[in-house]
């Protein structure tokens, strides 16, 4: 028999649009700006101009969307991913969303985000390969001659956006945000001490 106790460890990586779509539209009204040695990628590559006064606002209520967005697919992790009002995806009109210039820049953009996604060779099959990408297992065979084995078992997920952060994010433990712009995802090192933190000393 297998020893019973022995920790277990599970995976998925995501590149959906629930995150890449408000990604997009912070990029499109140049609501990030380049920074640092790792900076941004501008997507697209020329942003609307909105006066200064308006964009100040656009992005409070944009930070207010993503950060509500993070937050439930944060819970999803354990408890299954939904739709919630406020989250603008509940219909092409963005209907449920907070704040009128969010709401038409979201109506605004939708078409030829979902274009682009949705193209043959477009953003949904690009994230199919970047899925692909991280050699988690073979990071976590690494770990686990290091150091023995997990504390817990282990649940990761991994969502996956086009650019927007400089570095990845960790909403809460097990769940990572990163984007495929910068090295992170590329970079062996930044795994094994990403992963370290869930063994055993």
């Amino acid at each position: 028999m297998g020893d019973s106790s022995k920790k277990t460890w599970t995976a998925s990586l995501s590149g959906d649009f629930v995150l890449n779509f408000p990604i997009y539209v912070g990029c499109s009204y140049g609501l990030f700006t380049k920074s640092g040695e790792l900076g941004q990628t501008f997507w697209p590559p020329h942003p609307l101009p909105v006066p200064d006064k308006e964009r100040y606002e656009l992005k409070r209520q944009w930070d207010v969307w993503w950060n509500d967005i993070v937050m439930h697919k944060s819970q999803s992790k354990t408890q299954g991913f939904r739709y919630s009002p406020g989250m603008g995806l509940a219909d092409q009109q963005f209907s449920d969303l907070e704040g009128d210039l969010l709401r038409q820049a979201c109506v605004d953009s939708w078409p030829v985000f979902n274009r682009w996604w949705n193209m043959p060779a477009g953003g949904q099959i690009a994230m199919y390969y970047w899925e692909s990408v991280p050699r988690i297992e073979r990071y976590m065979q690494k770990l686990e001659q290091l150091h023995g084995g997990l504390k817990s078992s282990l649940s990761l997920v991994v969502d996956l956006i086009y650019t927007g952060l400089d570095a990845p994010i960790e909403p809460e433990e097990g769940y990572l945000i990163i984007p495929v712009d910068g090295p992170h995802l590329l970079k062996e090192e930044w795994w094994l001490k990403t992963l370290s933190r869930y063994f055993s000393d």
